[in-house]
């Protein structure tokens, strides 16, 4: 007996091994599947009346770091290549890639400086187009590709310097003017000034015009917070002019304000790319917190074509658990042509949830969370696919937790084929 318990454990101890060395491709520029002939399953150009569900990882800034470190073109095209084949051949149709972190750009811009990410330095030209390379890859092996940016955030607490050339960095230095705020020691582009408004617009203008993306996209950061006092002089004119509002209100529409002009702009330029917007997956706190009124978004036409909220809360959450979470987002009034999507925490698996209260250790012994929120996803029959954050929580995880991904990444796999 226990021979065959030590050779059952051999086996899936062997098995677990290859699976892992199968999916998981290292940064060395080999063994890149060669790009499909023909347009493959989920791909990204379905057939004429197919609903192709939207199957996405988000690809953030941090990760593009990695890629772009001690890496040429060459060495950068070749590591994005990797990252696009194995999404494809997992049965994922889209990446979602954070090409504004912050009042910059990891491509050539007339509006923002390079972004520090890809040499170190703010400012610095990299010598090529790492977006135009994104782009090509993406659609080589079928994805769309989303160009994810972050409209108001400048700068974190010390996290670099802003080139000089940096027109946040020229308003900030601008005493006269309140359109770039200090919180808690952090910058932020103010919502409600004008110019400010422009410089959002100009910059989804030249992405819109200049590559051929699938989608604008927007995070979960709007207001930087809901103290008062950071836009009161804003505030002020506001109630000057005539405004009636209360602050918050007030607030909501500087957003929506943003949001319907961004929607605006991108069907004028291209009415085949997608705007959408991933808030948190609080409803309250996006309208309480940060001034995001989703719900009008979802609701009415002219906002959004898609809402993904980060639903990254496990089923057995103390006060937010997944499935009753996912059905209130659901239950929000759609307007027809709005779809509705979900962002997944792959990002949890194998670790311990702080903030969940009695389900803070559900993640460290599930092993098919991901797979079973697809399946409540589907069962729902509002929603029109997911996201998983990220990529490479999901295809690169930490050692400690790799042996738990796999499975998680297996069981979900089971779904795409």
């Amino acid at each position: 007996m226990k021979l065959f318990r030590f050779t059952a454990m051999l086996i899936l101890g062997l098995t677990v091994f290859l699976t892992v060395v199968i999916l998981s491709v290292p940064y060395d520029g080999e063994g890149v599947p060669s790009a499909p002939d023909e347009p493959q399953p989920g791909s990204s150009e379905p057939s004429s009346g197919e609903q192709t569900e939207l199957r996405a990882a988000w690809l953030s800034f941090f990760e593009l770091t990695e890629l772009f470190q001690d890496a040429d073109q060459q060495e950068f095209e070749a590591r994005f290549e990797q990252i696009a084949a194995q999404a494809a051949a997992y049965g994922l149709n889209a990446l979602i890639v954070q090409v504004r972190p912050y009042a910059d750009a990891v491509y050539p811009s007339a509006v923002y400086p390079w972004s520090h990410i890809i040499t170190g330095t703010q400012g610095r030209d990299p010598g090529y187009d790492p977006l135009q390379s994104m782009v090509g890859l993406c659609h080589r092996y079928n994805l769309q590709i989303h160009a994810w940016i972050n409209p108001y955030r400048v700068k974190g607490k010390n996290n670099m310097e802003l080139s000089a050339d940096n027109q946040a960095l020229k308003w900030y230095n601008d005493m006269d003017n309140e359109y770039v705020v200090n919180v808690d020691g952090s910058l932020y582009f103010n919502p409600a000034a004008e110019p400010v408004k422009q410089l959002i617009l100009d910059g989804v203008a030249e992405l819109v015009d200049q590559y051929d993306i699938d989608g604008i996209h927007m995070d979960d950061y709007f207001y930087p917070s809901a103290e008062e006092g950071y836009d009161g002089d804003s505030y002020a004119a506001y109630l000057a002019a005539g405004g009636t509002e209360d602050l918050s209100s007030f607030r909501r529409e500087n957003v929506n304000d943003l949001v319907q002009r961004i929607y605006r702009l991108v069907k004028e330029k291209n009415p085949d790319v997608q705007f959408g917007i991933s808030p948190g997956g609080n409803i309250e706190k996006n309208y309480n917190e940060q001034f995001a009124d989703v719900a009008l978004w979802l609701s009415e036409d002219g906002y959004v074509d898609y809402v993904m909220p980060q639903i990254y809360f496990g089923f057995e959450h103390g006060s937010l658990p997944f499935d009753d979470t996912a059905d209130r987002w659901a239950q929000l009034l759609q307007a027809p042509g709005v779809k509705l999507y979900a962002g997944l925490p792959a990002y949890k698996i194998g670790e311990s949830d702080q903030y969940a209260g009695s389900g803070a250790e559900e993640w460290k012994h599930s092993t098919e969370n991901l797979k079973k929120m697809v399946q409540h996803l589907r069962a729902n029959g509002n929603y029109s696919g997911f996201a998983l954050y990220s990529f490479t929580s999901l295809f690169r995880p930490e050692e400690a937790v790799s042996a738990q991904v796999l499975l998680e990444r297996e069981a979900l796999r089971s779904l795409l084929d």
